[in-house]
């Protein structure tokens, strides 16, 4: 008997039925994974203690030695040098102050109404910026309408008609 014959033999029944099927048999060693699987395990266990260990030892003795201020120390340093402000704090709530009270002079006086109350030299800038307008504003003319009373010249309507 040779000896493919003979392993063949000892295969338990279920896989010879699957080989005579045409199937392969099977030739994993479940007791070599199982153990790689232990070991690869263990392996991560031992390496989380020891980086654990570290961890501890750092805070214990090596923190203190390269400690740099936190970010929520009490004590405060101000900003290196040149110090162009000597209150930061408090020349900023004066700004906020300023501006609010800028604000408070010149808004809304009736928001349904959409009446605003704003300075004429402010009124002036934004119209000229805004629109490429001249620095003062031309008073127009009254209309042909305005002039009659609110009525249309016959002329006028009649143009109208023709376009």
């Amino acid at each position: 008997m040779d000896p493919a014959q003979a392993e063949y033999e000892k295969l338990p029944l279920e896989v010879k039925e699957a080989v005579e099927l045409g199937h392969q048999p099977s030739t994993i060693d479940f007791a070599a994974a199982r153990r790689f699987i232990l070991w690869f395990v263990g392996g991560l266990v031992v390496v989380h203690v020891l980086i654990y260990l570290m961890l501890i030892w750092f805070n214990l003795f090596a923190a203190p030695l390269v400690a740099s201020p936190s970010a929520l120390a009490r004590e405060r340093t101000g900003p290196p040098a040149p110090r162009l402000q000597s209150a930061p704090i408090r020349d900023l709530q004066a700004m906020h102050d300023a501006e609010n009270g800028a604000f408070a002079r010149m808004g809304w006086l009736s928001a349904p109404t959409n009446e605003v109350r704003v300075p004429d030299g402010v009124a002036e800038q934004v119209i000229r910026l805004s629109s490429k307008a001249p620095a003062r504003v031309p008073q127009t003319q009254p209309g042909p309408a305005e002039q009659n009373g609110g009525e249309v010249p016959r002329v006028l309507r009649q143009r109208e008609r023709q376009q």
